[in-house]
């Protein structure tokens, strides 16, 4: 009795991914078709070209990373940063030690999501983050620490904003952003070198 019904949902379905591919530009295949059809040789040529747009996609992605690294070295080394944050006397300290303690916070805050959460924990980011009903991030334990660690590295990261741009602006004037820029964007890029 409740098999001709299902056959009529199942068929429904179908009806429906079939039109799904309109709106998503996936090609689908039709029940009725198997493999050596048209529909699935372009389904199957689709998935191809994907994996291989996502393994170029990843090979440029780790170019502009070394590229960034790169830039951030020869900005270290033309500026000599570390030597002026730490001996100049135009540095305003205060404001640089507000920085340098919320850069710690980042630190950490990163370091926590990647070890503990990430390796140890063994932590799918996917289902943990996007979780939003209260029983999927109930029965995850790293739900709430991982939202509490994003707010505070986000926190941190905001004060590291405005507080080196401040601190360091009697050195370099306008360059100072600039500068910061390409640190900051190493210090982004370099995470394409962890191991997930």
């Amino acid at each position: 009795r409740g098999v001709p019904q299902g056959r009529a949902v199942a068929q429904k379905m179908f009806e429906v991914f079939a039109e799904a591919e309109a709106l998503t530009g996936v090609p689908t295949v039709p029940a009725d078709q198997g493999p050596g059809s048209q529909a699935w040789q372009r389904a199957e040529k689709y998935w191809e070209d994907r994996y291989e747009r996502k393994t170029k996609d990843t090979v440029k992605n780790k170019v502009e990373a070394v590229f960034w690294l790169a830039a951030a070295a020869f900005v270290l080394n033309s500026t000599d940063l570390l030597h002026v944050m730490y001996r100049d006397e135009r540095v305003v300290r205060p404001v640089l030690n507000v920085a340098l303690a919320a850069s710690l916070v980042l630190v950490l805050a990163i370091a926590y999501l990647i070890v503990r959460v990430g390796i140890v924990g063994g932590v799918d980011w996917d289902k943990l983050y996007n979780a939003r009903d209260q029983v999927k991030a109930s029965k995850n334990p790293f739900h709430r620490p991982v939202c509490n660690a994003v707010g505070v590295g986000a926190a941190a990261f905001c004060t590291c904003m405005v507080s080196f741009p401040v601190s360091l602006w009697p050195v370099w004037s306008w360059w100072t952003i600039p500068i910061l820029i390409v640190l900051w964007m190493a210090m982004l890029m370099s995470m394409h070198f962890i191991p997930l």
